[in-house]
C-alpha cells in the first residue's frame, strides 16, 4: 500500500547528497499539498540518524540547526546517512505559531493514521515510514515565541 505523503528523494541512497521534499496532502483535492523540506547526506555503511526541526513552527532554533547541518556536512564526513527534515511544520513555521492552521499540535498527532487530518497523516508517515529506516532520532525543540533563552 502506497502511503499519501510522497516523499521526492530515494531516501535508501547509500551515497551523496539529496534535496528534495515530503508532499503532504491538504486533503480530497489530489493536487494541493504542503511542501515539507527533506533531505539526505550519507556516505557507505553506518548508522542512519533523522535530525528534525520545526516541530512547532515558533522554536526557529532547531530549524536553523538543521539548516546548517545541511549547508555545512559534506557526504565525507559521514559514515551511514543523515536523514534532515528542518522544518516539519513549514505553515506554522511561516504564521511564527506553535500550531498548524487547524490549531494541531503536531507534537500530539501520533502514532497518526493515513486516512486522518493533515498532521496526524503526516506523523504517520514518519511512524511507519521514516522510523524504521533510522537508528537515531534527533528532535530539536526550544522555547518557541513563548519563551525567550538566553544565547548560549
Amino acid at each position: 500500500m502506497s502511503h499519501p505523503v510522497s516523499c521526492t528523494i530515494d531516501l535508501s541512497a547509500a551515497s551523496g547528497r539529496q534535496l528534495g521534499e515530503l508532499r503532504l496532502p491538504r486533503g480530497s483535492d489530489d493536487d494541493a499539498f504542503v511542501s515539507i523540506p527533506i533531505a539526505t547526506i550519507a556516505n557507505g555503511d553506518g548508522p542512519t540518524v533523522l535530525v528534525s526541526g520545526g516541530t512547532h513552527g515558533d522554536e526557529y532554533e532547531g530549524q536553523i540547526a538543521a539548516r546548517r547541518l545541511l549547508a555545512e556536512v559534506e557526504p565525507a564526513q559521514v559514515s551511514g546517512r543523515l536523514i534532515v527534515v528542518p522544518t516539519v511544520s513549514p505553515e506554522a513555521a511561516q504564521a511564527h505559531s506553535r500550531f498548524w492552521p487547524s490549531g494541531a499540535n503536531f507534537n500530539r498527532s501520533f502514532p497518526g493514521r493515513p486516512d486522518g487530518p493533515p498532521d496526524e497523516v503526516l506523523a504517520h508517515f514518519f511512524t511507519t515510514v521514516l522510523f524504521p529506516l533510522v537508528d537515531m532520532i534527533v528532535e530539536m525543540h526550544s522555547g518557541g515565541s513563548g519563551s525567550w533563552i538566553a544565547p548560549c
